[in-house]
């Protein structure tokens, strides 16, 4: 389904069973003004009179009078259409299987095909210009669960190219050094993915570069994957890259004896005016407060407490 407005009144949706409804009270009303015979999947209009829609087995629909009267264009396919956008009354592109782009300069009257380069279907399009646009494509996977890919292009001169952020280029040396991590597969086995990563990313000139997306089949992982690694090599370093990002693992306190008698004690005490008896996180906010220790968790707290076998279930009167 799709919905767009021409204005803040004027609106169109193109839903399932070929049904296009209209409002033209800002989405107070609605009427049906087509049904067509296969599902339709998204409508664009170029301006306020003249609008596209697309659907299965190849359906353009065409409208020049706001959604009144409808005819039928073809694009000579039967694929699923799914996504239209028209800058203009004229000009247009529409996504279809397989990465396929369907475009006119003549609102519809003849359709030229392109190839976006990838192998998933276009399920988005939208055009900053005549000549800009971006894409999103997205594939059902062998076990029926849909993924979506995201996936950005620039069209200029009605030429596809993959915007690539990252660009990975490894020295010879560099190269050599992944070469051998990946073929003695002796390392950890996050190193050897990011190796073999990396050497399927290097744009240095001494291989073929793969795309993300085959490099992602190949090791049965995230796009985003590869994004971060690739993200890692140019704004950190190599060595980063490879072995991934580290962090620092704070270090709970020691709590010896001394410590635990006190929290025990505490725990023991009258509670503070306004509470009816003692919590973990209560206890853990005044161990700090006391200045017995400089940080301790509400969960620490309760592992104290059950290996001394005092219990805050109910207010100690002693």
């Amino acid at each position: 389904m799709s919905i767009k407005f021409t204005n803040y009144n004027t609106g169109y949706i193109a839903a399932e069973y070929g049904r296009i409804f209209k409002t033209t009270d800002a989405g107070l009303t609605w009427s049906s003004i087509i049904h067509s015979s296969a599902w339709l999947r998204d409508i664009s209009f170029g301006d306020s009179t003249t609008g596209y829609a697309v659907g299965n087995l190849g359906l353009i629909l065409k409208t020049t009078d706001a959604g009144l009267t409808w005819s039928i264009l073809s694009a000579g396919t039967n694929q699923v259409l799914s996504s239209v956008f028209f800058t203009d009354a004229y000009n247009g592109y529409i996504g279809g299987e397989a990465g396929t782009i369907f475009k006119t300069t003549d609102g519809g009257n003849s359709w030229t095909t392109y190839s976006s380069g990838i192998v998933l279907s276009i399920e988005s399009l939208y055009f900053t210009d005549s000549i800009t646009g971006y894409a999103v494509g997205s594939s059902v996977m062998s076990t029926n669960i849909c993924r979506l890919e995201y996936y950005s292009y620039l069209c200029q001169n009605l030429k596809w190219t993959d915007m690539i952020k990252y660009r990975v280029t490894l020295t010879k040396e560099e190269r050599d050094y992944l070469l051998n991590i990946a073929q003695k597969g002796k390392s950890k086995a996050q190193r050897i993915r990011n190796a073999i990563i990396l050497l399927n990313c290097d744009e240095g000139g001494f291989s073929d570069k793969k795309s993300n997306s085959a490099i992602a089949q190949m090791l049965f992982i995230n796009e985003r994957t590869i994004e971060r690694v690739k993200k890692l090599f140019v704004e950190e370093s190599f060595e980063m890259a490879l072995n991934g990002k580290t962090y620092e693992i704070s270090k709970a306190p020691k709590i010896d004896g001394e410590v635990e008698a006190k929290l025990v004690t505490l725990a023991c005490s009258e509670t503070p005016e306004g509470y009816a008896r003692w919590t973990l996180r209560l206890l853990a906010e005044k161990m700090i407060e006391l200045r017995y220790l400089d940080s301790i968790s509400h969960e620490t707290v309760r592992q104290v407490l059950k290996k001394t076998n005092l219990s805050l279930g109910k207010k100690n009167d002693s």
